[in-house]
């Protein structure tokens, strides 16, 4: 009769091992984590299953220890046994699922002007940088205005790939449009409506009904 008490015994402990040893993980694995704690620069992460990750603590200021969070695999173990990861490549990737669901429904997406370009100026929109052409603006060339920080409402035109990066197309002239034919339904023949004077002009006046631009003819003015 053979004896498979060896066998067993080694097939027990290569079981216990898979069972209890570290979760090995890829380098741009996406996974589930835990914040264990927060630390001025960096904060520890646990990942189930695997080992402890750091991840920089300007990525996740808006979570709390306790909070189970998506991150990014991105550096292999430090000396110390701590699995680098990134929450900013999980966020641009949730990100563009919704920016790509706004280009299909046209729906409006909040971004800022972070800075002017070549032909045009870069919003973030969602994590992401986008870029809005001087013609879909709604900026006219020689204002002064400065619109680095300002907040705006844009529609998505068209998202890219291109060597690996998103190259996103955003438009405020859009919105705009949007908006003006929007309160132009609103409108009927021989309703009486208050209009905004926006300028004389020498055949009448240039004028705005809600978000609609209008002219007055000059034989249809009364000045008395």
């Amino acid at each position: 009769m053979v004896d498979n008490t060896e066998n067993f015994e080694e097939l027990s402990f290569e079981e216990m091992l898979n069972q209890y040893a570290p979760k090995q993980v890829q380098r741009g694995e996406i996974v589930e984590a835990e914040i264990i704690s927060k630390e001025r620069d960096y904060s520890y992460l646990d990942i189930k299953g695997a080992t402890e990750g750091i991840v920089r603590t300007e990525e996740i200021t808006e979570f709390e220890v306790g909070d189970m969070i998506r991150v990014t695999i991105t550096e292999d173990s430090d000396d110390e046994g701590h699995i680098k990861v990134s929450r900013r490549a999980v966020v641009q990737e949730e990100a563009i699922v919704k920016l790509e669901a706004a280009l299909e429904n046209k729906e409006i997406v909040n971004g800022t002007i972070v800075r002017k370009v070549n032909g045009g100026y870069i919003v973030e929109v969602m994590a992401h940088s986008a870029f809005m052409p001087n013609s879909l603006s709604q900026i006219r060339k020689d204002s002064t205005e400065n619109v680095i920080g300002l907040e705006v409402e844009v529609i998505i035109k068209d998202i890219k790939t291109e060597r690996n990066r998103k190259k996103i197309l955003v438009s405020r002239r859009d919105v705009v449009v949007m908006a003006e034919a929007e309160a132009f339904a609103k409108l009927s023949e021989n309703q009486i409506v208050e209009v905004e004077v926006r300028n004389v002009l020498k055949f009448g006046l240039s004028v705005r009904v809600e978000k609609v631009l209008g002219f007055i003819h000059i034989s249809e003015i009364s000045w008395g």
